[in-house]
Order: C-alpha cells, then structure tokens, then sequence
C-alpha cells in the first residue's frame, strides 16, 4: 500500500512540505484508544512536530497487544504525496 523504496534525503524549504503515508489495518478485537496527537521527529533532528488530530477522527486507533491492527507502516519521507505510494 505504501512505497517500498528506501529513504532518501529530502530538501524541505521553508513554508513548504514533505510528506509521509502511515498505514494501519482495522482493529480486529476492538478499539483500546485512540489518538490524539501525532508526534513526528524528521530525520537527523531532535526537534518533534506536533499535529493534533481532529477528535472525530478514528483513523488512528490502538488495538491493543497481539491485534494485527496495532501496527502502523510509515513510508519513507517524499517530495509528494504520490510518491509515497509508488512501488
């Protein structure tokens, strides 16, 4: 679902973006919680970026121990969008 391709550098300029695609399966035992803020620390930084996620959003469940859903696969950072999903 996501890039398979390895990371490589990319130059963010100022006010402009990268991007990143996080997949998650559906929780098959239930939703323990879910989240509400996403922490990212970029590559050789020790800086984090916060993002609140909006509180109707449930994209973003934990599932608990054991439950396949529980498990997130992040793409390596990209110039675009499109390239995060390219195989």
């Amino acid at each position: 679902m996501i890039t398979s391709n390895k990371p490589t550098h990319v130059d963010v300029r100022p006010r402009s973006a990268a991007y990143v695609t996080i997949n998650k399966y559906r929780c098959d035992l239930g939703n323990v919680a879910h989240a509400t803020l996403l922490r990212v620390i970029p590559p050789d930084d020790t800086n984090r970026l916060e993002l609140e996620l909006p509180a109707d959003s449930r994209s973003l469940d934990y599932c608990g121990t054991g439950d396949p859903g529980s498990d997130l696969h992040i793409s390596p950072v990209e110039p675009t969008f499109p390239a995060t999903l390219l195989h």
